[in-house]
């Protein structure tokens, strides 16, 4: 960890999320909650390949 606000601290996490938004969550229709969150855990298991 460094400094308090320092950008480079999370930023693997940051670029997951903006993978699973930009290629995963915005290409597919969401109808239900419960769907969202079943792309969701294939997005991070695809991920962690």
């Amino acid at each position: 960890m460094g400094d308090v606000g320092a950008c480079w601290d999370n930023a693997v996490v940051e670029r997951f999320f903006g993978s699973l938004k930009h290629y995963w969550l915005l290409k597919v229709p969401q109808s239900t909650r419960a769907h969202m969150g079943n792309d969701v855990t294939a997005c991070m298991c695809y991920y962690n390949l």
